[in-house]
């Protein structure tokens, strides 16, 4: 049995194929066109072919870099490294937009349900003085993050309290955003990997990606 691996002008192993000898150790021609070496069975996206010769690639130094077959070798693909560091930027700015939050002392949930729940609060609260019917003293209350329960001894120091949290969370979301902006033009004007990957860094190990040896 042998196995023989065909592959392009460029030296790309398109496929693999398993050969079995007959009885005498003699095997068949080879029929397709394709030009192809004798070699051990191997994962064709970890060769290819140089001058008639398997060739080992060396390891893919990260995920942001690309074969080349002009020079064989890898290549900085700094368009891909950007994108993956605008993703993690944009991740970054959420988990500050939807963490808690201190105000005036307390620990507040600010995800975008606490943001809905603030400001049903206030409308309520608006209507009820509007209206001049004061909000009953045990709903006049407010759990924060840590399951602790404030209480406020009339509608408008409820109301100014709710209007500071909202005003404070919506704060801290433009000014998550605006970091996320700057980062984000910084990042597309940087081309070194080092340098892209310091605004939200990230562990770079070595990168293969396998794909199934294929049998015939």
């Amino acid at each position: 049995m042998r196995t023989i691996h065909h592959y392009s002008e460029k030296g790309e192993i398109l496929y693999s194929a398993l050969q079995y000898s007959d009885t005498e150790g003699n095997y068949p021609e080879v029929a397709e066109p394709l030009p192809y070496v004798v070699g051990d069975s191997i994962n064709s996206q970890l060769y290819y072919v140089h001058e008639g010769e398997l060739v080992e690639k060396p390891l893919m130094p990260t995920p942001y870099h690309d074969w080349d077959w002009e020079s064989l070798s890898w290549v900085f693909n700094v368009e891909k490294c950007r994108a993956a560091a605008i993703k993690r930027i944009e991740q970054r700015r959420e988990d500050k937009i939807n963490s808690p939050l201190d105000y005036a002392g307390v620990v507040l949930d600010a995800d975008a349900k606490a943001q809905r729940n603030i400001s049903a609060k206030i409308t309520e609260l608006n209507q009820r003085i509007a209206l001049g019917t004061p909000c009953p003293p045990e709903l006049r209350v407010w759990r924060d993050a840590n399951n602790t329960m404030h209480t406020f001894e009339d509608d408008a120091a409820y109301l100014a309290w709710l209007v500071g949290a909202s005003i404070a969370i919506t704060a801290r979301g433009s000014q998550a955003y605006a970091e996320s902006w700057q980062a984000k033009d910084e990042v597309n004007s940087a081309t070194e990997l080092e340098v892209i990957n310091s605004y939200v860094p990230e562990t770079i190990q070595p990168f293969i990606q396998l794909i199934p040896f294929r049998a015939a």
